[in-house]
């Protein structure tokens, strides 16, 4: 799948046996988000609790909301802003 109108500002934190998500992403795509964060601990290596993380059973907290109307409006004008005033360069996001 793939996404033109993406707006990301996402963080991650981690701790033993626990990943945490949480920010602001726009798209019109429909994103597993747990999924990819297993997936992703998963083909890194963390598959154990002898490494600090198992990436079937750490407890993942997702906090993700749409990008707020007054931060995109500021930010990359919510469609009103050119990207040369934008500062962003157009790149498709393809989700596995």
């Amino acid at each position: 799948m793939s996404c033109m109108a993406l707006q990301v500002a996402c963080e991650s934190a981690t701790k033993t046996n626990m990943v945490m998500i949480f920010g602001e992403i726009t798209t019109t795509a429909k994103v597993d988000y747990e999924k990819v964060v297993r997936d992703t601990v998963r083909n890194i290596g963390f598959t154990s609790d002898d490494v600090g993380i198992d990436a079937d059973k750490m407890n993942v907290l997702v906090h993700i909301e749409e990008q707020s109307p007054d931060i995109g409006q500021g930010v990359h004008g919510m469609g009103t802003k050119t990207l040369e005033e934008t500062g962003v360069f157009t790149r498709t996001l393809s989700v596995v």
